[in-house]
């Protein structure tokens, strides 16, 4: 996930108020991140289950693991598409916010992207926050899978407080990209199947922008992308 020159900046959400600006396109975008990993559990399935298929020992194993690991990530994706689509305005106080070990929540959120080692810092003044736990873990876990898929490692993961707000920021070591690529990484019907982007990041911006918070991406010299996230904390 590299970048290779320019800022993006992205705060407004198509379900703000209940209001999508391309229902279609959404639905294009749905279909294109759904299809390849279900196309790939079935024929994963077919190759276990068919008799003439001659799978050793050890490619049974694989392929239950293949099957378990896309089985994981499909269920990561509706949670976070239903996050969006539940999404209301919000009220005088939100009940979903709560006080938050940071982390124990990314740490939470790199096991989920399938980055079990990656080292998480954490300042002392965001150790523990009250913030909509759930919400934030789908945006980092978004972002990790990213980093992670078209990326590069190592992956750094860092929180910090800045101007009375949370931020979180994803560095990776890919091997870059055209600014205008990045210009459209987070949009929602930017839908190349080589691209460093997808359904994952147009959902983070979802997100971010249900929080009141923003999304800004720039270029990590001499690689990769910094993308940082800053949400607000209660006064």
């Amino acid at each position: 996930m590299g970048i290779g020159g320019g800022v993006v900046e992205h705060g407004d959400a198509l379900t703000r108020a209940g209001q999508s600006r391309d229902d279609q396109g959404l639905l294009r975008v749905l279909c294109h991140e759904f299809r390849t990993p279900v196309a790939s559990v079935q024929a994963l399935a077919r190759a276990l289950t068919k008799p003439s298929t001659a799978l050793s020992t050890d490619q049974r194993v694989e392929a239950a693991r293949l099957i378990a690991d896309h089985a994981e990530h499909l269920s990561a994706m509706l949670d976070a598409v239903g996050a969006v689509a539940e999404h209301l305005p919000k009220a005088t106080t939100d009940p979903r916010r709560t006080v938050i070990r940071l982390v124990e929540l990314m740490s939470g959120a790199a096991h989920a992207a399938g980055l079990p080692q990656l080292d998480v810092d954490v300042a002392p003044l965001v150790e523990a926050v009250t913030i909509d736990g759930p919400t934030v873990r789908r945006i980092v876990t978004n972002l990790l899978e990213n980093a992670r898929q078209h990326g590069a490692e190592p992956i750094r993961l860092h929180a910090d407080q800045h101007a009375r707000a949370l931020r979180i920021v994803v560095v990776d070591s890919g091997p870059g990209m055209p600014a205008d690529v990045a210009a459209l990484a987070f949009r929602q019907n930017t839908t190349a199947p080589d691209g460093p982007h997808g359904l994952g990041l147009w959902i983070v911006t979802q997100l971010v922008a249900m929080l009141d918070g923003t999304v800004r991406t720039e270029r990590n010299d001499p690689t990769g992308t910094r993308v940082e996230v800053v949400l607000p904390l209660p006064r």
